[in-house]
């Protein structure tokens, strides 16, 4: 006979299993309380080196709109190298989460991964073991141009990939946790062979951003969140363009969890 407890924890894990299957994204606690504001100071410290001024804390990033210099100014933080490195502490919370391992070992068939952060190309210089992504998103007032248009995470590196297994991302929000801040997710998009020619000629940005015609196709969403909360996305699923519609300044990360075996298919550099 099963144990109570463990048949609960199972069907859990299976209800959470399903949800990302079906939907292309579940909410996890990812990291704790200490880990959370180490993180969030890890990337105020890398804003203030950036822009080679020390003018942003814990207390006051959600007024980044008002306190930055300018656009030229905020360009500097956004457009290069916008990455910090991850403590073993953190990276360990990560890669040990029980509801990571799960996911993966259940739908890549194994929880082989490597956490890396890929910018504009498959170059070596872009490509950080350990790292993480950020992006600081101004009320729309502000600027409404801060976010990532609707797109898939699939295109490692802007390269066209169809590689459904090739990774899951980890968007954690470290300021704006309800749904006027949070990520716009396009609900079972996941599931479809999202055609090329539905994608928008851009040459300012990496990312793959869908035409709105293709868009209204699905329905879109935002979660309300708590501190240390993540979302886990599939990397089909179409995800971006939501806009801040909040008083504040956004906060976030990206860490971007990939399928070893899968990576084989790629250039050496990408390689773990």
């Amino acid at each position: 006979m099963i144990n109570p407890k463990k048949q609960l924890l199972q069907n859990k894990n299976n209800k959470i299993l399903k949800d990302f299957l079906e939907n292309g994204y579940v909410v996890i606690k990812a990291i704790n309380k200490n880990d959370f504001y180490e993180l969030k100071n890890s990337v105020i410290d890398r804003i203030n080196i950036k822009i080679k001024k020390k003018i942003f804390t814990e207390k006051n990033i959600k007024q980044y709109h008002k306190l930055i210099g300018g656009e030229e100014e905020h360009k500097k933080i956004i457009f290069s190298d916008r990455y910090i490195k991850l403590n073993s502490k953190i990276k360990n919370a990560i890669s040990r989460n029980s509801i990571i391992n799960l996911i993966t070992k259940k739908y890549w068939g194994h929880n082989r991964f490597v956490i890396k952060w890929i910018g504009s190309s498959l170059k070596k210089n872009q490509i950080r073991n350990n790292y993480c992504g950020y992006r600081v998103s101004r009320p729309v007032k502000y600027n409404k141009f801060d976010t990532a248009g609707p797109h898939c995470d699939i295109h490692v590196g802007g390269r066209i990939s169809s590689d459904k297994k090739i990774m899951i991302t980890a968007w954690i929000p470290l300021e704006g946790f309800t749904d006027k801040y949070t990520l716009q997710l396009f609900k079972g998009s996941h599931h479809k062979l999202h055609p090329l020619n539905k994608i928008k000629k851009r040459t300012n940005t990496v990312s793959r951003i869908f035409n709105n015609n293709y868009l209204k196709k699905f329905k879109k969403s935002r979660i309300k969140l708590k501190p240390g909360d993540a979302i886990l996305i599939h990397p089909n699923l179409i995800h971006g363009g939501g806009e801040n519609f909040g008083k504040y300044s956004r906060l976030s990360v990206e860490v971007r969890i990939y399928n070893i075996i899968n990576m084989i298919k790629y250039p050496i550099s990408l390689k773990g």
